[in-house]
């Protein structure tokens, strides 16, 4: 997860998240800018707890980044 998640700016994310529409692999109606946003904001909790050593408070960033693009996938 860090190492995707390195120099990722919302403005990537966002165009990935797009592609990723335009492609079908997301659901339509997705708030590409918001999933941008989680996306981002668990994968930076996850880049802090592991500096801290914290391997639950890792676990659960990363269980939240994997619920998020679970609940945003197109069937």
């Amino acid at each position: 997860m860090r190492n995707v998640s390195a120099g990722v700016r919302c403005g990537d994310m966002i165009a990935l998240l797009n592609d990723a529409l335009s492609e079908g692999a997301i659901r339509r109606g997705v708030e590409v800018d918001q999933v941008a946003f989680e996306l981002i904001a668990h994968w930076a909790s996850a880049n802090v707890a592991a500096l801290m050593d914290d391997q639950k408070q890792f676990r659960r960033a990363r269980l939240a980044s994997s619920r998020l693009v679970q609940a945003v996938r197109s069937e």
